[in-house]
C-alpha cells in the first residue's frame, strides 16, 4: 500500500538524525519506515564484509527520524568487521526498532579485531530489538556485543527491551554480553532496559569458563529500573554483575540501580550474581545448576537489600565452601528456596556474613536446604538472623540444623 507523506511547518524542528535546516519534517501515515540491510548491500554469505551495509541502514532510518532496521534470513550469516554505531547524529534522541527473524536465521558473526563494540548504542529510546543472534568468533577477546552508553551531549539511553536475542562470547577473555554505562559515569541515564528470554552463552558452551566473560555488566551511578525476564546465561565467569571494570575511559564507578530478575536462569557459571552497590535487588525463580556461587557481595557495599524467592540452586560446588559470600552488612532473604551443594563437593558452609559495618540482617522463611555443615556462618560483624519454618532434604547432606523456632544470633 502506498504511504500518504505529509509536510508541516515546525520551527526549529530537529529530527532524531541531521539537523532540519529548512524547518521541514517528514510525517509518514501508517507503518513507521523499514529498512532492511540487504537493500544496502549486505550479502549474508559469511565472507563478504556487510560492516558497511548495516551501517549505511542504520544512518537512513536514524535521518528520517526512526523506523524499523530489519535484518532478514542470510545465505550464511552476516560478517561484521568493525563497530556498528547507533547514535544520533545531533540532537539527544533516537528512536530505531531492530528486527531479526530467529536465533537461527538472523545470524551476525563479529570477525573484526579485539577490544571494542560489535553495536555501540547512544541516545537511542523507546525502542525495541528483537531475534538477533551474535556470536564472536574464536580467538578475538575484550569485545562488547552491545555497548550501550552516554555522553556529556547524549545524555540519556534508556527505554529499550530486548527480545529474544542471543549473544554467544566465543572463547576470547573479558568478552561481555551486554555492557552499560561504561563511560557514562555520573551523569548517564541507562535506565528501563528490559531483556526477556535472552541468553548469553560464554565458550560457545565448550564445558570451561572464560576468565572476564560477563553476561550483563552495568556500570555507571545511574544504570537504574532494569528488568529480566526468563533468559539464560551459561558458561560465564559472571553471569550479573555491577562491579565496575577497568579499560580505557571507564568512569569505575559500580551502577547503583536497583535490578530485577524474574525467571532467569544459569549453567556452569563462576558466580552467577556479584553485586556491589546499595538499593534493591529482587532474584525469583529460575533454576541455576551445577555452579560455584550463586552471589557475591563484595566487601566495601553499602547495605544492598537482595531478597531471593523461589529459585532452585542445585549442585554446586564452590571453591571455598560457600554458595553465597556476603561480605558487608546488608539485607538478605531466601524465601521458599532450594539450594544443596554437588555430592562430594567441598562445602564449609553454604551462606557466610561479614563486614564490620553497621547491622547485617540475614532472614530465611521456607523452602528446603541440604548443608553439610552449619547452614551459615558469621565471620565478622554483627548480624540478626531468622530463620523461619525451613525443611531439609534427603540424602548425603541432609541437615537437622532447622527446625519450626527462629534462631537469632550476632
Amino acid at each position: 500500500m502506498q504511504k500518504l507523506i505529509f509536510l508541516i511547518i515546525i520551527p526549529l524542528a530537529f529530527a532524531c538524525g541531521d539537523e532540519i535546516t529548512n524547518t521541514e519534517q517528514f510525517i509518514t501515515t501508517g507503518d513507521s519506515p523499514s529498512f532492511s540491510v540487504k537493500d544496502f548491500g549486505a550479502v549474508g554469505d559469511g565472507v563478504a564484509d556487510d560492516t558497511k551495509a548495516f551501517q549505511d541502514a542504520v544512518n537512513a532510518a536514524i535521518k528520517v527520524g526512526g523506523g524499523e532496521l530489519l535484518i532478514p534470513p542470510p545465505n550464511n550469516f552476516y560478517n561484521i568487521k568493525n563497530t556498528i554505531a547507533i547514535k544520533p547524529f545531533s540532537g539527544t534522541e533516537c528512536n530505531l526498532n531492530i528486527r531479526g527473524f530467529g536465533s537461527n536465521l538472523s545470524e551476525i558473526r563479529y570477525t573484526g579485531p579485539g577490544n571494542r563494540a560489535v553495536f555501540k548504542v547512544l541516545g537511542l529510546k523507546s525502542s525495541v530489538i528483537s531475534g538477533v543472534k551474535i556470536w564472536i568468533t574464536p580467538g578475538i577477546s575484550g569485545t562488547v556485543v552491545w555497548d550501550i552508553d552516554t555522553t556529556p551531549e547524549i545524555e540519556s539511553t534508556s527505554w529499550v527491551t530486548f527480545k529474544n536475542c542471543l549473544a554467544l562470547l566465543g572463547n576470547g577473555v573479558n568478552n561481555v554480553g551486554w555492557r552499560l554505562g561504561h563511560l557514562s559515569g555520573g551523569y548517564a541515564d541507562i535506565s528501563s532496559y528490559q531483556w526477556e528470554n535472552c541468553l548469553v552463552d560464554g565458550n560457545q558452551g565448550e564445558g570451561t569458563v572464560i576468565s572476564g566473560q560477563i553476561g550483563w555488566l552495568l556500570e555507571g551511578r545511574n544504570t537504574v529500573q532494569n528488568t529480566w525476564f526468563g533468559g539464560f546465561g551459561a558458561y560465564l565467569d559472571k553471569v550479573f554483575s555491577n562491579r565496575s571494570q577497568t579499560g580505557t575511559g571507564a568512569k569505575t564507578e559500580n551502577g547503583n540501580g536497583s535490578a530485577f530478575f524474574y525467571g532467569l536462569g544459569g549453567s556452569h557459571n563462576n558466580i552467577d550474581f556479584e553485586i556491589s552497590a546499595e538499593q534493591v535487588y529482587y532474584i525469583s525463580g529460575g533454576r541455576f545448576e551445577v555452579g560455584k556461587k550463586f552471589l557475591v557481595v563484595p566487601d566495601g557495599v553499602e547495605d544492598p537489600v537482595i531478597t531471593i524467592s523461589g529459585v532452585e540452586i542445585n549442585d554446586y560446588n564452590p571453591a571455598d565452601g560457600n554458595i553465597i559470600s556476603m561480605g558487608r552488612p546488608g539485607s538478605l532473604t531466601l524465601d521458599g528456596c532450594r539450594m544443596y551443594g554437588k555430592e562430594g563437593g567441598n562445602f564449609s558452609n553454604m551462606i557466610t556474613l561479614g563486614g564490620d559495618r553497621g547491622v547485617g540482617r540475614l532472614f530465611v522463611r521456607g523452602g528446603s536446604y541440604a548443608s553439610p555443615k552449619p547452614f551459615y556462618k558469621i565471620l565478622t560483624g554483627t548480624w540478626q538472623v531468622n530463620i523461619q519454618s525451613v525443611g531439609k532434604l534427603e540424602g548425603p547432606y541432609a541437615t537437622s540444623y532447622f527446625d519450626n523456632e527462629p534462631v537469632s544470633g550476632n
